[in-house]
């Protein structure tokens, strides 16, 4: 049954919102095995370096540098290739769902990829380059420290987008527990939180010593198991939501009615509680509405997301 699970979730079908959902379980088998392939080479690394304190052999350095930059390419590669499907994927689920959010996100992550791809290019070849130089037991020249320079002023632009995508993704998350009583979408923002602050704290880390390289392997596990969590819940979030949207595609009828009652009301309509009660997109629901009162089919007007019918205006203005 389990087997069953994991091939239906690796299964690319469905709407761009479930497809985006699917992507996330993806991330998580790909974050589990860079961090069965990082954790290893970062004692590697740690023991490259005790030798190098023992031995006064910089050769030492250099092999570790090699495999710093080893992990930098497997890492790098695995996260641009990511953030580009994301970027892809959230600007579909946005023509597909009309939650204008869930485009920002998408539009964000993809202002930040041309930055983050040429620094992070010119930081692996700097890597790299050191390492050449130091197992030849020749000094690095001074260029390799101006190109570093600059390829972290590149990634550090490129960061300033995708950090925007992120605060994006937690004010979308927040709308789906609210608008569509969604618990997953809850932990999810909460896990995408915490998320953030330790890959910002795992930048703080420099390789400078096996003691740094030893905490930097063990931190890359701890990061690993809290982005398999926040993707587990993304993943769930986003099946939900899809399938919403599914039933409604599915049963149109389910939006219909809602419009005829919606039509039929005397009295002021919430809509984003109405959309959760109903278990419908709000989006398409306000999307729809607006088009019947266009359309002149349902006579009404609508403030701060709450529907007011022409029959209580018409009332009122009887009263006055």
């Amino acid at each position: 049954m389990r087997f069953l699970n994991l091939m239906n979730a690796l299964r690319w079908r469905g709407n761009p919102i479930t497809k985006l959902g699917k992507f996330y379980f993806i991330l998580i088998i790909m974050k589990i095995i860079v961090v069965s392939i990082s954790f290893p080479v970062y004692l590697h690394i740690a023991r490259d370096l005790e030798l190098a304190v023992q031995t006064g052999n910089l050769a030492y350095v250099g092999i570790a540098l090699n495999f710093l930059g080893y992990l930098l390419v497997l890492g790098t590669t695995v996260f641009l290739a990511s953030l580009i499907i994301e970027s892809y994927l959230y600007i579909n689920a946005w023509g597909y769902s009309k939650m204008k959010e869930i485009g920002l996100v998408g539009i964000s992550y993809g202002s930040a990829i041309m930055f983050l791809v040429i620094g992070y290019l010119i930081l692996i070849g700097s890597y790299f380059n050191e390492a050449q130089c130091l197992l030849e037991q020749i000094p690095p020249p001074q260029s390799l420290i101006a190109n570093e320079i600059v390829a972290l002023f590149l990634i550090g632009i490129g960061s300033i987008p995708l950090f925007l995508g992120v605060i994006i993704l937690v004010i979308v998350l927040s709308c789906i527990s609210f608008t569509y009583d969604i618990e997953e979408a809850q932990m999810a923002l909460f896990m995408v939180i915490i998320q953030m602050i330790l890959n910002f704290a795992g930048g703080m880390i420099r390789i400078t010593s096996p003691l740094a390289a030893y905490a930097r392997g063990i931190f890359e596990v701890i990061l690993g198991i809290v982005s398999v969590v926040t993707n587990l819940y993304l993943y769930r979030t986003f099946i939900k939501l899809g399938s919403i949207y599914d039933e409604v595609k599915k049963n149109p009828e389910l939006l219909n009615r809602s419009l005829e009652e919606i039509s039929e009301s005397v009295s002021p309509i919430k809509l984003k509680d109405f959309a959760r009660n109903k278990r419908i997109p709000y989006e398409w629901l306000i999307s729809r509405l607006k088009e019947e009162m266009d359309n002149g089919r349902i006579s009404g007007h609508i403030i701060n997301d709450i529907f007011y019918p022409a029959q209580q205006r018409d009332s009122n203005e009887k009263q006055k």
